[in-house]
């Protein structure tokens, strides 16, 4: 389940409504390998930011979302036209989620942390499809 920090719900709204507020127009997808999972209170400095050989934060900007599509009983939005990947080049790496930060503020707008921790042996890649959705389950 996404979870949206305090501090990147007000980001956020004022992306979405266009708040004089400095805002991001360029966000960074990254992975976390810390045993961590995200709540309100969240910030940047609480994941530990994936290193391992092959991995680069991958730039979003507006026009790399998907068309919004509704699936009862939500509105949601896909990331790019295919998931995100890493080629794992060193030892196995335990990544725990995935989160997104603006780059020009560094605040965590939304960060998620896997169902199940996925191990990255040497030469694999790990696959990640960023889904956001309108509404979260409660």
């Amino acid at each position: 389940m996404i979870v949206v920090p305090d501090a990147g719900d007000k980001k956020l709204l004022a992306m979405m409504l266009g708040s004089s507020e400095s805002i991001d127009t360029t966000l960074s997808l990254r992975l976390f390998v810390n045993d961590y999972t995200p709540v309100a209170g969240t910030v940047t400095g609480d994941f530990t930011e994936a290193t391992f050989t092959g991995y680069v934060r991958k730039t979003i900007i507006r026009s790399d979302w998907q068309p919004p599509t509704f699936v009862s009983p939500r509105a949601e939005m896909l990331l790019f036209t295919a998931p995100s990947e890493w080629t794992n080049g060193g030892g196995p790496v335990t990544v725990y989620g995935a989160y997104v930060v603006g780059v020009t503020t560094g605040v965590t707008l939304w960060a998620e942390r896997f169902a199940d921790p996925q191990l990255v042996p040497g030469g694999e890649k790990l696959r990640y499809r960023l889904k956001f959705r309108g509404r979260q389950e409660p």
